[in-house]
C-alpha cells in the first residue's frame, strides 16, 4: 500500500534518519524521497512509501510526530510512485505535439506535483468553464472563484486541496488538485506557473483560440486544434 507521506521537520543532521528508522519500524519501504523545501532552520520532504501493514492516516501522523520536532502536513495513499521526469521533459513533448498540447499537460502534471488530476479551464464574466481534465477529475469540478487569475493555492468546501495558475495571456487556467493529504506549498505552486509559463511560450497561437467561446467549441475533432470543450460547470 502506497502512501505519500509529508513531512516537516528540523533542518540539521540526524533528523532525516530518525524518520526513516520510525518508517521502518512501521514496516514500511520507503520508495523516494524528495526535499520539497528548505529554510528557516526546517525542511519539508515529501516520503513515498510501501507500507506492508495497513494502517491509518492517524496512526502514520502519530507514530511520526512522537519524533521532536517533527510535523506531518498530511498522508494520502497513491497507487503509483511519482514520475521523476524534468519540467523540461513535459515541455519537450509538448513542444513535439503540439496539437495534443492541453492532453500532454493536464495528464503529466498531476505526475510532476504529486496530485490525483488537473483541468484546463477558461474563466469568463458568467463563471468557469473546463475545457479538458485528465481522466481522474470528478465531473462535476467544484472549483473555488479564480479571478483575478493569478497563481493560488486552495482548499474547497469538500476539502479538495489544489493549486492554479493563468495558462498564457488569453483568459485560461490550469488547476492541480488533491483529494486528500498535504495542502499545496508556495513553492509548488511557483514550479505550476513556471511550468505553465513555459508551455504557454511553447503553445503559442494555439491557446488563441481556446480565448473565444465560439471558436473553441467547434475544435472537437481529435487533433484540430489543441485542446476540446468537453465538461463545463453550471
Amino acid at each position: 500500500m502506497l502512501a505519500q507521506i509529508r513531512v516537516s521537520l528540523p533542518d540539521r543532521a540526524g533528523s532525516l534518519g530518525r524518520v526513516s528508522w520510525v518508517l521502518g519500524m512501521m514496516g514500511a519501504d520507503i520508495r523516494q524521497v524528495v526535499v520539497l523545501d528548505r529554510g528557516g532552520g526546517r525542511a519539508v520532504d515529501d516520503f513515498i512509501v510501501d507500507l506492508r501493514t495497513k494502517l491509518t492516516d492517524a496512526h502514520v501522523a502519530s507514530a511520526l510526530e512522537q519524533i521532536p520536532g517533527v510535523c506531518v502536513e498530511g498522508v494520502r495513499w497513491v497507487s503509483w510512485v511519482p514520475a521523476m521526469f524534468s519540467d523540461a521533459a513535459l515541455v519537450g513533448q509538448i513542444a513535439a505535439n503540439p496539437a495534443r498540447g492541453l492532453v500532454t499537460l493536464v495528464d503529466a502534471v498531476p505526475q510532476l506535483l504529486t496530485a490525483d488530476w488537473a483541468a484546463v479551464v477558461r474563466i469568463t464574466s458568467e463563471g468557469t468553464e473546463v475545457l479538458h481534465t485528465s481522466i481522474q477529475a470528478p465531473d462535476p469540478l467544484n472549483l473555488p472563484e479564480l479571478t483575478p487569475t493569478r497563481p493560488r493555492a486552495f482548499t474547497t468546501s469538500d476539502g479538495i486541496r489544489g493549486a492554479a495558475a493563468p495558462l498564457g495571456s488569453a483568459p485560461l487556467a490550469l488547476v492541480v488538485a488533491r483529494d486528500s493529504g498535504p495542502v499545496f506549498r508556495r513553492v509548488e505552486v511557483e514550479r505550476l506557473a513556471h511550468i505553465l509559463d513555459a508551455v504557454a511560450a511553447t503553445l503559442g497561437g494555439w491557446l488563441g483560440p481556446l480565448a473565444h467561446p465560439t471558436v473553441s467549441a467547434e475544435l472537437t475533432s481529435a487533433g484540430s486544434k489543441p485542446g476540446s470543450v468537453s465538461r463545463s460547470l453550471s
